[in-house]
């Protein structure tokens, strides 16, 4: 696989490079390696878990919107309106 960078990228990396003291190449494939590998190699049950976890409450918020915007305009204006506490 070859992946073209754009200038801005490419001008980054040779200097964060630089700085390293690590060819422009070895640092992308750290940072990919990083980025991609980390969560797939130490812990793919946890991170199955989590992602479960996270369609679970996506999908009970969007059930929540749905009942939100079957109201009428009156019914979404008394609900907003309890949210202000007068003092």
């Amino acid at each position: 696989m070859q992946i073209t960078l754009t200038s801005d990228i490419e001008n980054a990396l040779v200097e964060y490079a630089g700085h390293q003291g690590v060819s422009p190449e070895i640092l992308a494939l750290e940072v990919l390696r990083e980025r991609f590998l980390r969560c797939i190699t130490k812990h793919p049950a946890k991170e199955k878990e989590n992602l479960t976890k996270r369609r679970k409450i996506m999908a009970e918020q969007a059930k929540k919107l749905v009942k939100y915007y079957n109201q009428t305009a009156s019914e979404r204006q008394e609900w907003q309106a309890g949210d202000f506490v007068e003092y």
